[in-house]
């Protein structure tokens, strides 16, 4: 008589020494399922601080490529050591609808700001130009001896020496220039990154709901994206201390992370859900599904994040766009 054989049970896989570790991970997850839980849940407690900093770490542009030997940046080392042309600058811009700049309450006004800008720490020049046709425009070219990376951070600060609103008695004052272009980028970036995740996450339940079928099910990668999103832009945190990063990288986190909070998801729910199809207990399921789609998931994530490290070695700003891919997928 020929023993029976479990329909449960895979002896080829079971011989198959690759699984061997996913298999007693899924049972160590499950084993230990609440200490996880709980580490998961005291990380994403300890990530929050550092993610809420982030943003104001982050600068716009950065996508000049850098280094020595490239020509570009050769001849904007030059334009600084022999032309002694500034490394950065502003330009203020005046503008009234009725008063002429050559008016004394106007120049006042011009002088006035004039005076607070050489204050400004950073300031090397400020060059006034000539009135403009209209009569009633004038600019200030303000040079700086920090790059456009290290003023970045200084734009707000600039904006605030300035007139506005009721102080802004004759003259409209507006900032222009790189730098400033970059500034308002920044703030746009953050802007939309925000409205994006408010837009998208219930539209991406209602289809979740559809493909899973449960809500349970539905709910977790958006679980996925609330958890890895904080502790990755926790992690690229001390990077942006120590390096320039641009807000390209708050966009590429949120991005990838749902995607990929969605892909991964996908491939743990309908592997698990077959395991327990074949009759296997939570336990088994569990480790089953680590020991397969959660192997599929290793391998696809660090192919995912090799690519992503090539983009780190152009130089340009999609280093910050590798650095926060990397950040999410290995999260």
């Amino acid at each position: 008589m020929q023993p029976h054989h479990s329909s449960i049970e895979q002896p080829s896989l079971t011989l198959h020494r690759s699984f061997r570790f996913g298999l007693a991970a899924g049972r160590f997850v499950y084993r230990f399922r609440w200490l996880l839980l709980v580490l998961w849940i005291v990380a994403l407690g300890v990530s929050i601080p550092f993610a809420i900093r982030l943003p104001s770490l982050l600068s716009g542009g950065g996508f000049q490529v850098r280094g020595n030997g490239n020509e570009s940046a050769q001849v904007s080392l030059a334009l600084i050591e022999k032309l002694h042309v500034p490394p950065s600058s502003l330009l203020v811009v005046f503008h009234s609808a009725t008063t002429n700049v050559s008016d004394p309450a106007y120049q006042e006004e011009l002088n006035t700001t004039l005076s607070k800008i050489r204050t400004f720490h950073h300031v090397t020049s400020v060059t006034r130009g000539s009135a403009g046709e209209d009569g009633r425009t004038v600019y200030m070219n303000v040079g700086f001896d920090a790059d456009d990376t290290a003023m970045q951070k200084e734009v707000g600060a600039f904006r605030a020496l300035l007139p506005s609103g009721a102080s802004a008695r004759i003259a409209q004052v507006s900032l222009t220039g790189q730098l400033a272009v970059e500034d308002d980028l920044n703030t746009i970036s953050l802007q939309d990154v925000e409205r994006a995740d408010t837009i998208v996450l219930p539209i991406t339940l209602l289809i979740l709901l559809i493909v899973f079928g449960t809500f349970s099910a539905a709910v977790l990668p958006l679980l996925l994206v609330i958890i890895t999103l904080p502790l990755a832009l926790a992690a690229i945190y001390p990077i942006a201390r120590a390096t320039p990063i641009t807000t390209s990288v708050l966009s590429i986190v949120s991005i990838i992370g749902l995607g990929l909070s969605i892909d991964y998801s996908l491939f743990i729910t309908r592997r698990f859900r077959e395991e327990l199809a074949r009759g296997q207990d939570t336990r088994e399921a569990i480790a089953w599904t680590v020991a397969t789609a959660g192997e599929a998931i290793v391998f696809s994530g660090l192919t995912v994040m090799i690519g992503f490290w090539g983009l780190m070695l152009i130089g340009t700003g999609l280093t910050s766009v590798g650095l926060g891919g990397a950040a999410i997928v290995a999260v």
